[in-house]
């Protein structure tokens, strides 16, 4: 792994470890791009997430019980399930295809209100229906952190700091379910790159600190899915072409 793609993961571990996402939403269709396969870019990624996740659950003073355990027992199957067909059994380009229209529905989702898509879908009297998507979405692509997101929102609604906590776990306890899998079916590759880049992201996270306190995280929420929703459409341009 070259200089570049050291940048724009330690690039993207500042970014996760401020706002939540945007480790696997940015990292898994840049690499893919770059030319590196899925399993390659779990193998390498995920981990890195875990660690951002687990300092966000662990040191959040947020207690979301109720939830960790129902979201845990409905997303647990679908997760495993998408994450063998991904690996095994979906080709490559499906899954590029798959994810670059998953960016463009999940920030098309986020720039509407809230409110409206809280008394228009019932999300959060649908949780078990909802928690079976999101981890199905998750297996197949790595992206189902942006309708965590959206999940998480309305759960928690209103309540940044909920919210925040809620996707952690979401991502710590999708990750380490990732992990395993890879390591049952002997496809985990470990790389020497994250022997330093695990210790930098834990120094990285206690500086973040600063920088969030310091932001306007109503309308950063919004430009970051404008972002997406452009990177979507960019990426399917690319796959298109091909």
């Amino acid at each position: 792994m070259g200089l570049f793609e050291i940048i724009i993961v330690i690039s993207l571990i500042f970014f996760q470890s401020i706002f939540g996402v945007g480790l696997l939403i940015f990292g898994t269709p840049t690499f893919l791009l770059l030319g590196y396969n899925f399993d390659l870019i779990l193998s390498f990624l995920v981990p890195i997430s875990c660690t951002i996740s687990l300092l966000q659950f662990i040191f959040s003073k947020d207690k979301i019980r109720e939830y960790v355990k129902k979201f845990t027992l409905y997303s647990f199957i679908p997760l495993i399930l998408c994450l063998y067909l991904s690996i095994n059994l979906i080709s490559l380009e499906e899954v590029k295809i798959f994810i670059a229209l998953i960016m463009i529905f999940i920030s098309i989702i986020n720039i509407i209100n809230f409110n409206f898509l809280y008394q228009k879908f019932k999300l959060v009297k649908n949780f078990y229906l909802y928690s079976i998507i999101i981890g199905g979405i998750h297996g197949l692509t790595n992206l189902g952190g942006g309708f965590l997101s959206i999940f998480s929102s309305m759960v928690f609604y209103k309540n940044i700091k909920k919210t925040r906590t809620a996707i952690a776990f979401g991502y710590l306890f999708f990750g380490l379910l990732q992990i395993s899998l890879l390591l049952i079916l002997e496809r985990f590759t470990f790389k020497n790159e994250l022997k330093y880049l695990i210790p930098l992201t834990l120094l990285i996270f206690y500086s973040s600190n600063f920088f969030f306190n310091k932001l306007n995280y109503k309308y950063f929420v919004k430009s970051i899915n404008f972002i997406i929703l452009l990177y979507g459409f960019i990426f399917l341009f690319f796959n298109i072409i091909k």
